[in-house]
């Protein structure tokens, strides 16, 4: 039997006997040459010749985790925040920056942004006004999704607090 958890705006992680992590626990446990599979939005994505890096986000931290992908292996429709899934080995990265990444064998799209023309962009700061404009959107910004999840925290304190 798979225990499902809900993240921050609701997509599905599964426990760890199912083989799908959250990236909290992949950038905690860091065990290098496991295949493993993530689920997670995309939060940048930087394309070369060769090969492709997609920093991917699943609510459950604040970091992100890169994943390489070839890029003729990319699904069309991948773009910034756009749900994907993606299946390959955990290796240590070369890089400053970051202790992992995930060199990806299958990259599958889940669902786009849901937004035709989405207002806000990879690695930029949008001013509380601007966010204002898009009020159900909003959540998906860092400053706000940072937000939500020290005042998830505090609520599940207090409520231990409160039964004792």
């Amino acid at each position: 039997m798979l225990a499902i958890r809900r993240t921050l705006y609701g997509m599905r992680k599964y426990s760890s006997t199912s083989g799908i992590y959250d990236i909290k626990s992949v950038l905690k446990n860091q065990s290098v040459k496991q295949k493993i599979s993530v689920n997670g939005w995309v939060k940048g994505i930087r394309k070369q010749k060769e090969l492709s890096f997609i920093d991917i986000d699943d609510g459950s931290s604040i970091q992100k985790l890169q994943i390489v992908v070839p890029t003729e292996k990319i699904p069309p429709g991948v773009g910034y925040h756009t749900s994907v899934s993606a299946l390959g080995t955990l290796q240590a990265s070369q890089h400053k920056g970051q202790s992992v990444e995930l060199i990806t064998e299958v990259i599958e799209l889940i669902g786009g942004p849901q937004i035709e023309n989405y207002p806000f962009k990879a690695r930029k700061r949008h001013p509380q006004d601007y966010v204002r404009q898009f009020l159900h959107l909003r959540a998906r910004t860092n400053t706000f999704s940072s937000t939500l999840r020290v005042r998830s925290q505090v609520c599940k304190f207090m409520k231990w607090f409160h039964f004792i």
